[in-house]
């Protein structure tokens, strides 16, 4: 009996709330709508040279900043203030390390809207790499061309962590010697390596294999394999 008039009275209570005005029981007035002083700006950072979404770009409009997902989307919520409303220009500006810089200004619009953005990839990019008997080999693709390809310059390194046969981690970088030119845009190079480092050993943990390229811009791009021997012959 208890338990049915407390289901009557749970029932009666659930009632008077839900059909009664909450502004004037609460004194909260609750609006899902967004207020409108903010805007959604949204859009893709693509790279021109490959038509794909630049991803993990960090993006600053106005005093806001944001970062493209894995696909280069991206969305921030903008509040306006007085410059918006006078319709003064934004800047709009990304810096990356393996993108020319971009620098624009838009202006906020009265609604959501949305921004697409082109980036020029600047950094040189290793194409492939294979080894001969006692060297490795690398293809460099630089797409701002002979100029530029022509400056590239390369680091090699090996990071040892440990093993048995390993007393202390330790990094060994070695410069990268450039062969020539291939195309308008790409060029080779290597490095002398000992065959012994080709051989899986246990006993030594070659924890990463770095090769890093940068231009005359500084602009820079690291690949990496976890050892020699995923370096496949030509």
């Amino acid at each position: 009996m208890k338990r049915m008039i407390s289901l009557i009275v749970f029932t009666c209570l659930l009632c008077f709330f839900t059909s009664c005005d909450l502004e004037k029981v609460t004194g909260y007035k609750y609006d899902a709508r967004q207020p409108d002083n903010l805007v959604k700006i949204s859009g893709t950072v693509v790279n021109v040279f490959t038509g794909e979404g630049a991803a993990h770009i960090n993006i600053s409009i106005g005093p806001y900043k944001t970062k493209t997902d894995v696909t280069g989307t991206y969305q921030l919520f903008y509040q306006k203030g007085e410059d918006e409303d006078m319709n003064l220009p934004i800047p709009v500006e990304i810096v990356s390390s393996k993108y020319e810089t971009y620098s624009s200004e838009i202006l906020i619009a009265e609604e959501d809207f949305t921004y697409n953005i082109n980036l020029i990839y600047a950094a040189p990019m290793l194409e492939s790499v294979y080894r001969g008997f006692e060297e490795i080999y690398a293809v460099v693709k630089d797409y701002q061309g002979n100029q530029d390809i022509a400056a590239v310059r390369g680091d090699f390194r090996i990071e040892v962590l440990d093993g048995i046969l390993v007393e202390q981690p330790y990094q060994e970088i070695r410069e990268l010697t450039r062969i020539g030119t291939l195309t308008a845009t790409t060029a080779e190079y290597y490095i002398p390596v000992h065959e012994q480092f080709f051989r899986y050993d246990p006993r030594v943990a070659i924890n990463k294999v770095r090769f890093i390229m940068w231009d005359q811009g500084g602009h820079c791009d690291t690949t990496a394999f976890f050892a020699l021997h995923q370096i496949q012959n030509n």
